[in-house]
């Protein structure tokens, strides 16, 4: 086991992944040190001079001298056995800066999302740039076997580094600690998803808007593009992961949803396990998914006993509709809530983590 005094250096911008690295680590006598990946350190303000310092990192790798200082000497210091980095193709400069510094540090993917590219230039793009960086990494951590499966077709081929696959969940403590009585005694959803329209994918205004004309209630998060008024949409304000994870247990179902059609390619939403998703499974409340182009997901679900997968919103409050129906999901999914912790993840993370710092290889 990882344990006894090893340090992770965790490589990434200040999220809960981090909070819950350190939830599952540190009681076992190991620690967690943040490195902010440079993106989070600034290295790239400036509109057109940052995205040109950008390109440059990611085809030779992150330069900036301030940023390399801090992070080796952090590494130095602390005494970092591994760094874990997180995710996708974000970290890929910084972990070949630091492997040419430290070439004697191992560094660890955790992908969690890839690719995220919407569009095939992109998707190709993401693919060579990981391909690319592949000599530099010690090992993959994938959400997914199909992800992995993913990385062995488009990416490495047969030449891929170590892996391992591993559910990402969140802490035990994070859970919802007793069920609540449900918001609403009509049909009622909540949406855990971004709503500021970061990428064309999070534009969901006519998803959610089509739920509620089938006569369902939708909470989701403060903000959205011009929303129109709706008598059956509500909103929240998320103060962290555990308050939305309480907040979700009084609905009937969290909505796990994309506006994949606005994407050219859609792979990204077939091999990655959104946080929504890790937060609705959490809350221990039935989760509502389209039926088609969200095989990881299901693959999450696959023990889980309250899917509700649908193809219309008709279809879906049909479900919602059936009081006794919804009842037994809520029940069901409140049982299967402690199967999903980041705690019965720990011991095989932690053991491929002791594997690749003793240089022992793959596992898939």
């Amino acid at each position: 086991m990882f344990t006894g005094g090893r340090v992770i250096g965790y490589l990434g911008p200040p999220s809960p992944h981090l909070d819950a690295l350190r939830a599952v680590v540190e009681p076992t006598g190991g620690r967690v040190v943040f490195l902010p990946d440079s993106p989070s350190a600034g290295c790239y303000r400036g509109r057109l001079f940052g995205r040109t310092r950008r390109w440059a990192a990611q085809l030779r790798g992150t330069r900036d001298r301030e940023f390399l200082w801090e992070t080796l000497t952090t590494i130095d210091q602390e005494k970092v056995d591994v760094v874990l980095a997180y995710w996708g193709t974000n970290p890929l400069a910084d972990i070949r800066a630091i492997r040419e510094a430290r070439p004697n540090l191992p560094c660890v993917l955790m992908a969690l999302c890839h690719p995220s590219g919407l569009s095939a230039s992109r998707v190709r793009l993401q693919n060579w740039m990981m391909r690319r960086a592949g000599r530099y990494l010690s090992g993959i951590v994938y959400p997914s076997e199909r992800m992995a499966d993913y990385f062995r077709a488009n990416v490495f081929g047969g030449s891929a580094p170590p892996g391992i696959v591993v559910r990402p969940c969140w802490p035990g403590a994070w859970h919802a600690a007793e069920p609540t009585q449900p918001v609403s005694h009509i049909p009622a959803v909540v949406f855990l998803g971004r709503m500021d329209g970061g990428q064309p994918c999070d534009d969901v205004r006519e998803q959610i808007h089509s739920v509620t004309q089938s006569g369902v209630f939708v909470w989701h998060v403060t903000g959205g593009r011009n929303l129109a008024a709706d008598r059956f949409r509500r909103t929240f304000r998320p103060d962290s992961v555990e308050a939305v994870i309480r907040f979700a247990n009084g609905f009937d179902a969290a909505l796990v949803w994309y506006n994949t059609s606005v994407c050219a390619r859609t792979d990204r939403f077939a091999q990655t396990i959104p946080d929504r998703l890790i937060s609705a499974v959490a809350a221990g409340v039935p989760v509502a998914i389209p039926r088609r182009g969200y095989g990881a997901c299901y693959e999450y679900l696959a023990d889980y006993p309250a899917v509700i997968p649908f193809d219309t919103p008709a279809e879906l409050a049909t479900v919602l509709w059936d009081r006794d129906r919804v009842a037994q999901l809520r029940a069901a999914a409140w049982a299967a809530r402690d199967s999903y912790r980041a705690e019965e993840e720990w011991p095989q993370l932690s053991s491929f983590l002791d594997d690749v710092t003793s240089g022992v290889t793959g596992r898939c």
